[in-house]
């Protein structure tokens, strides 16, 4: 199976924060980079260092990917727009537990999963 590449939301990160850190780290090693942008990592109330130590990669948006994030406005908030968008443009599925971001998700046809999917992927990899 080849690896994928992954974009993580703050929900996800908050859930495996409480609970086991290593396993987002056992992720990207085994499924593929797992990629977080400095925002969404603020918006998990951890500094961006933690989920670097983790073996998450964090990157940056275009500023016309964050200018057309702050310009939307509706249900999504700033971070998931940004989240929703730059998946979208390069092609990260999403891991997200957010139902608003899965049903923006789907709509742009993005690809996504839910948090506990990295569990069960791992799983499958053995």
């Amino acid at each position: 199976m080849g690896k994928g590449k992954y974009l993580i939301d703050a929900c996800v990160l908050i859930d495996y924060q409480d609970s086991d850190l290593s396993i987002l780290t056992l992720a990207a090693k085994v499924l593929g980079p797992i990629h977080v942008l400095p925002k969404v990592a603020t918006e998990a109330d951890s500094d961006e260092s933690l989920w670097e130590s983790a073996g998450l990669k964090i990157i940056e948006p275009t500023l016309t990917i964050a200018k057309k994030a702050a310009n939307k406005r509706g249900q999504l908030s700033f971070e998931d727009r940004l989240t929703l968008l730059v998946a979208k443009s390069d092609l990260y599925t999403c891991i997200t537990n957010d139902r608003a971001l899965r049903a923006a998700c789907e709509k742009e046809n993005v690809s996504m999963m839910w948090g506990l999917e990295l569990m069960v992927k791992l799983v499958e990899n053995r």
